[in-house]
């Protein structure tokens, strides 16, 4: 049986790559407006699955985070609804197939259709690892974790990746197309290692490191699937452009004036691993390019004459037009204040109560007090004292017990809480969260940031249990819940990755890819908090930083 191609478009000027070039992958930046290709039939689809470089989002970020899957109709002649983008941040090849989207994948692709996958960045994470040093036939079985449930599973990456994804488009009359993962943004401009997904070890430790790119690249020649590089195609992009270019194809979480004027605004916290639109537009080009030349029967599908993205062209249709320059400074403990309610004597912990308070902030307003323990153990006593902070859909406000972290620090925090008073409104509440930014005795209403909350707000016979607020819409995940308020509860929040994992009691919920840096890009705080009159003592506080992030 012939063998498919790895596709790779080869850029002008780049070391000679050590993959094959499909041929005709040049790069036709001219040509007429004519388009003389075949549009897919319109009960076909191509179905796209992958992790958070491929998937769509919805950002509040100066330059918001987008998948190549949210592109890809830019270059195919299709109607836009007929790509349809499966993606989830977060995801490998393994924990997908957990996933409702899966299950939507595996009933309704059929003949004719294409699947585009795209796995590789989470794959390397221990809880969710797949080995890329195994066959595709190895029997060998691994521990992982979904939704902090033990699951075993077949560890290689490349059983994972034909038996989910291949031989379910095959078995349906599909074809599947490899892509590897593009690289992670690296300053020193090197993507020799991890940004180019090569490791010494998995992320966190615990299983083998390899090459996932080349696994895919191999899986490739073996099934007879073609397969875009991506990996490399981003790698030599990057290299040719050097870092402060290739950083206008990423995420920015932020922006700053660049001058006193205000008239001209510049991108600030730069996401090393997800594209904005103008990046994710480059890649799915690269993927469309390399097809067109190709064999593969989509090749038809793809527009005459697709022109390469480029800065000048692509890069502002990416910018939030709605972002506004937040006047935020990140909380420095030798600057900011001391709030009102006093200072902490634990290291690094401190107190404040901000956001909606229907009174101005005083004395009054609560109180945070460090309890004397037997054993050195950390506690806590937090209460909202005027029954006025509250959360709510469209306001709120908390007194809390606070500690800074390094936005991509890793860690587990976790404590026993007993509730001293539990007021009786739908507005009340309590528990430990993880939130983007923290102010100082700052009566706001607009304080609506992003947090993901091991905790309950509501009447104890209606209680919300665990929550988010994400781009200022209020989350609840258990709704409806009796909170036992005779019971010391306990709460932990875990940060692996991008993924913060909340627990109350027995309920737990996973976030992966959770954002908390849009205003502070620096830092993240975690909040012991209460608001509307409550009030809890916080017992065993235990934190423990766990090592850093790369995403």
């Amino acid at each position: 049986m012939k063998k498919k191609k790895i596709l790779a478009l080869l850029l002008a000027g780049s070391v000679a790559a050590t993959v094959f070039a499909a041929t005709g992958c040049g790069d036709p930046n001219t040509g007429g407006d004519k388009d003389n290709s075949t549009p897919l039939a319109a009960d076909k689809k191509i179905y796209v699955v992958g992790d958070s470089t491929v998937c769509s989002f919805s950002d509040s970020y100066y330059l918001p985070r987008y998948g190549y899957g949210t592109q890809l109709y830019n270059y195919f002649n299709v109607q836009e609804n007929q790509v349809n983008n499966l993606a989830l941040s977060g995801r490998s090849s393994w924990s997908f197939t957990y996933e409702t989207n899966y299950t939507t994948l595996k009933s309704s692709i059929g003949a004719g259709d294409y699947l585009i996958i795209g796995f590789g960045h989470n794959d390397q994470k221990d809880d969710i690892y797949t080995n890329p040093n195994l066959t595709t036939d190895s029997s060998e079985q691994i521990d992982g974790v979904i939704n902090k449930q033990p699951k075993t599973h077949y560890a290689s990456f490349k059983r994972s990746l034909y038996e989910n994804y291949i031989k379910v488009a095959e078995d349906a009359g599909a074809t599947a197309i490899l892509c590897t993962p593009i690289v992670r943004l690296n300053d020193k401009n090197d993507y020799s290692g991890n940004s180019g997904h090569i490791r010494a070890t998995s992320d966190g430790g615990k299983n083998p490191g390899g090459d996932w790119a080349k696994a895919i690249r191999e899986l490739g020649e073996e099934k007879n699937v073609d397969v875009v590089d991506l990996t490399e195609l981003t790698k030599n992009d990057y290299i040719a452009k050097g870092y402060t270019e290739a950083a206008k194809y990423h995420a920015a979480t932020g922006a700053k004036w660049t001058d006193d004027t205000k008239t001209a605004k510049e991108a600030t916290g730069t996401d090393g691993t997800h594209t904005n639109m103008y990046g994710a537009k480059m890649n799915a080009y690269y993927i469309a390019n390399a097809l067109k030349s190709s064999s593969n029967p989509i090749s038809k599908n793809i527009k005459d004459n697709i022109v390469k993205p480029t800065y000048e062209n692509d890069y502002n249709a990416g910018i939030n037009s709605d972002y506004e320059i937040v006047d935020y400074k990140p909380f420095d403990p030798t600057t900011s204040g001391t709030s009102m309610l006093g200072a902490l004597q634990a290291e690094n912990w401190y107190a404040t109560a901000f956001g909606s308070m229907g009174a101005a902030m005083s004395t009054e307003t609560g109180s945070v007090t460090q309890n004397e323990t037997s054993d050195g153990s950390l506690s806590f006593t937090v209460e909202e004292k005027l029954e006025k902070l509250k959360i709510a859909s469209g306001e709120e406000g908390i007194v809390c017990a606070f500690t800074q972290l390094a936005s991509n620090a890793t860690f587990k925090i976790s404590a026993d809480v007993t509730i001293n008073d539990y007021t009786a409104h739908a507005q009340t509440g309590f528990g430990i969260m993880l939130r983007d930014d923290i102010y100082i005795d700052k009566r706001d209403s607009s304080i609506l940031s992003n947090y993901a909350a091991a905790g309950v707000y509501g009447l104890s016979t209606a209680a919300n249990i665990l929550y988010t607020r994400e781009n200022g819409a209020l989350k609840p995940v258990n709704k409806a819940q009796t909170l036992d308020t005779e019971k010391t509860h306990t709460l932990s929040i875990e940060r692996s990755g991008k993924t913060v994992t909340v627990t109350f009691d027995g309920m737990s919920q996973q976030y992966p890819d959770f954002d908390v840096v849009v205003k502070d890009s620096e830092y993240m705080y975690i909040c012991l908090y209460t608001s509307r009159g409550t009030a809890v003592t916080f017992n065993n506080v235990n934190l423990q930083i766990t090592g850093t992030s790369e995403a």
